[in-house]
């Protein structure tokens, strides 16, 4: 089936999913901030947390995807370039941005023999928040429901080292983010922390 760029309305209609995806994304990340990763954690909060973790990462596949859709995507799959006036504003993906793809897919999409040993050390948030800003800037008005710019940048100005640059060091909430792991309950002192306080 050959792919038609939605209408207006459609793509005002279908923003609010994109919007869930986007505030998801920022907001399961600022809610793993608080959790560093230790022998005092009850396994409940463990696997809270990794259930976080998991969404996060669910959610950053699926705006990997909406802003670079792999070949042999379904003609229905919603894409970055149909909100912009311009497609190239869409930034580069990032140089491992297919190994990081293919690992989520791996590891928290498909039940594979391909998962690695040891816990992964996740940090797709440093990498996907500045690409999916510039998108929210430049999204078209007349194609996104009303207050999805302020509402999408506001799930993502607490998540990103990014931000705290562009800031010139001011950070809503004073959170970085900084990487995270998966495929554990047993307490790992490898792990690198879930996150580091901002000065």
């Amino acid at each position: 089936m050959a792919r038609r760029r939605p209408t207006n309305a459609q793509l005002i209609a279908n923003s609010r999913h994109l919007l869930y995806e986007i505030q998801m994304f920022g907001h399961t990340r600022r809610l793993l901030g608080d959790f560093a990763w230790d022998d005092g954690h009850s396994m409940d909060d463990k696997i809270r947390t990794l259930a976080l973790i998991e969404s996060h990462l669910t959610h950053a596949r699926s705006l990997m995807r909406f802003l670079y859709p792999p070949p042999g995507a379904w003609a229905t799959d919603m894409c970055a370039t149909d909100y912009l006036r311009k497609p190239s504003a869409v930034a580069e993906k990032w140089s491992e941005f297919d190994s990081d793809l293919a690992g989520i897919d791996k590891e928290i999409a498909h039940l594979t023999y391909l998962r690695p040993p040891k816990p992964t050390q996740w940090d797709i948030n440093n990498k996907l928040t500045p690409r999916l800003i510039p998108f929210i800037l430049t999204a078209a008005e007349d194609r996104v429901q009303k207050d999805f710019k302020m509402l999408a940048y506001a799930a993502l100005v607490d998540a990103t080292d990014f931000v705290k640059a562009l800031l010139g060091g001011r950070l809503l909430g004073g959170r970085i983010a900084g990487p995270v792991a998966t495929q554990t309950l047993q307490p790992a002192s490898s792990l690198t922390p879930v996150n580091r306080q901002a000065p």
